[in-house]
């Protein structure tokens, strides 16, 4: 679900952006809470490149 989210809309406008020392590039943090994962939440962490279209996955962290 998130992969397909990033790769149709990788600057998603629920994501939340984050510092990046990277001139081509941004770092966000997108959420998916209990309810919508039918368990934990899920936090992914990533970077984007705009002019190379790619993301990059940080971190993936999973919640209690």
């Amino acid at each position: 679900m998130v992969r397909r989210r990033l790769e149709e809309q990788p600057d998603q406008p629920s994501a939340r952006p984050l510092p990046d020392r990277g001139t081509r590039s941004a770092t966000y943090a997108y959420e998916l809470l209990p309810e919508q994962t039918g368990g934990r939440g899920i936090s992914v962490v990533y970077r984007y490149a705009e002019n190379l279209d790619a993301v990059l996955i940080l971190w993936l962290i999973a919640g209690p």
